[in-house]
């Protein structure tokens, strides 16, 4: 390029002027690193070797080319909401899944192109089970924190945490809740109702092991000692005779009045009347003979001191003393 004034001096300039219309050509090799002296290792497309939070991955863009000019700009987006500059960049994922990491590259002229490489992140943070348990009284009032035999317990695993729970709720889609209710049974979900049968001085050690879906597990345990219901009391409240000094072959009524406390019945009962001798003695006591049972439907008895149950039989005198014996057998 010349130049020329206005007194007519002359001054002159090369000037190199290049055309790139072309865009480069961005290339990406990835390595994984355990440790800052780790040589690394080439990314694993087919089964992943990167560990969330453990390994650092380094990302290697120097082998880009532009056939016209030269590139000046490398920008990396690790589609986990992070991002850096430069030609090699290292990142450690913090999370578990598929990232598409993005690499776009600027020419002197302008021109950028871009490539994308998914790098799957293995999960490998067991969850954190953890569970509460509750009971309903008779009154419908929820007992948290303590449970009651022949109840549901009502347990719940909601408050479990897991890093695969970020965007849902830590659900039976998302991981998988085994309990064992150290009864001889087991169960499944994140809730489950269980009904202890029993109690047991030392208490039943209830287990929950959540595994998620890359199988990592954890456990927690309760000891849980289910309250003892109310029994029904049951009694023979007065035994009368139509004679209590009968002749031999004289029949003889007797009238057993039964009554309840504590609770109502769940189920019917017996009540069997003994001759000299009942099952319900101890010691070398004789079982005696029986004379005759009846059963009783549970309706038929109302809890209160002042309801009672009038059991009647008849017995045929023999000679001797004897005495009569009246159980009452009660399933519940």
């Amino acid at each position: 390029m010349t130049v020329t004034d206005t007194f007519g001096d002359i001054s002159q300039a090369n000037v190199t002027i290049m055309a790139d219309g072309s865009n480069p050509n961005p290339v990406v090799s990835v390595m994984v690193k355990s440790g800052v002296s780790d040589e690394g290792e080439a990314y694993n497309t087919s089964k992943s070797n990167v560990d969330e939070d453990i390994n650092v991955v380094v990302f290697n863009a120097n082998q880009s080319i532009d056939n016209d000019s030269m590139i000046v700009a490398y920008a990396w987006d690790f589609g986990d909401n992070n991002t850096d500059t430069g030609d090699v960049v290292s990142h450690v994922f913090e999370d578990p899944g598929d990232f598409g990491v993005q690499l776009t590259v600027t020419d002197a002229a302008g021109n950028s192109a871009s490539r994308n490489t998914t790098i799957t992140v293995n999960d490998i943070e067991a969850p954190r089970a953890a569970f509460n348990w509750s009971y309903t009284n008779d009154t419908g009032g929820i007992v948290t924190g303590a449970a009651m035999e022949g109840v549901p317990t009502h347990f719940n695993a909601g408050g479990t945490d897991d890093n695969s729970c970020i965007e849902h709720e830590c659900s039976d889609d998302i991981l998988n809740y085994t309990w064992d209710f150290g009864d001889g049974t087991d169960g499944t979900g994140v809730t489950i109702d269980h009904i202890f049968n029993e109690t047991s001085d030392d208490g039943f050690n209830v287990i929950l092991v959540v595994t998620d879906a890359s199988g990592n597990q954890h456990q927690t345990t309760y000891k849980i000692n289910p309250g003892m219901m109310d029994r029904p009391d049951i009694y023979v409240s007065s035994l009368l005779f139509s004679n209590d000094n009968p002749s031999e072959g004289e029949t003889v009524e007797i009238n057993a009045t039964i009554k309840l406390l504590g609770m109502n019945l769940t189920e019917g009962f017996a009540v069997t009347f003994y001759l000299d001798g009942c099952p319900c003695l101890s010691g070398d006591a004789p079982n005696g003979t029986a004379l005759h049972t009846v059963e009783i439907d549970k309706s038929s008895l109302v809890m209160g001191i002042e309801n009672e149950y009038s059991v009647k039989t008849t017995w045929t005198a023999t000679s001797g003393t004897h005495t009569i014996y009246v159980l009452v057998d009660a399933n519940k």
